[in-house]
């Protein structure tokens, strides 16, 4: 009798300390995770990052779609990525990339940009493509060697200005963005890690 309590008090214990391990695990997986939210949230905000509006009719609605669009992003880089901490390497390089392309239309040259031109974002869909597209970008570019050896931040802004989307056609321009990485072959796939790796 003495030897089974025993036996029990021991696997009651191991069953805590289990429970324990995996709860100061899943806090600290959730602390990486909060850690990594913010900080992209923070760049999205800054004045200094003006290659996307977030059109809202307050500061609390634009944060809202901030956060969508990072919670979109994290919510499918960091299974593809490995974890949290290469999501969010790569997310603040990406970001960086994205902020410092020059969007090109389809039909022009290259020379002749009239205006500021950003990615517009109005709604929570606009919102969503936004971190869908850069969660995109970001596979891609870990598809290389895990990123190693790779200038993410100029890689992220040459895939982003190899987009060329069409003036006029009526759809966000990030949805444009999102259509053309979705529908890549994987010869065209290839060549666009090829080119942004040069």
């Amino acid at each position: 009798m003495r030897n089974v309590l025993f036996g029990s008090m021991v696997f009651v214990a191991m069953t805590l300390a289990g429970a324990l391990g995996a709860a100061s695990q899943d806090t600290n997986h959730d602390a990486a995770y909060r850690q990594a939210r913010e900080q992209m949230a923070d760049m999205l905000a800054s004045e200094d990052f003006n290659k996307v509006d977030f059109a809202a009719s307050s500061f609390d609605r634009a944060m809202d779609l901030i956060y969508t669009a990072v919670d979109t992003y994290l919510d499918r880089a960091v299974p593809a990525l490995g974890g949290v901490e290469t999501a969010r390497k790569l997310g603040i390089h990406i970001l960086q990339g994205l902020n410092d392309h020059t969007i090109h239309w389809a039909d022009e040259d290259g020379y002749d940009l009239a205006g500021k031109r950003y990615l517009l974002v109005s709604d929570e869909a606009d919102a969503e493509n936004l971190g869908e597209l850069l969660a995109r970008v970001a596979i891609l570019i870990h598809s290389a060697n895990g990123g190693a050896g790779v200038d993410i931040r100029r890689a992220a802004r040459k895939i982003f200005e190899g987009m060329l989307p069409v003036e006029g056609s009526g759809q966000p321009l990030v949805t444009q963005y999102l259509v053309r990485l979705r529908s890549l072959s994987g010869s065209e796939r290839k060549a666009l890690l090829n080119f942004a790796l040069e």
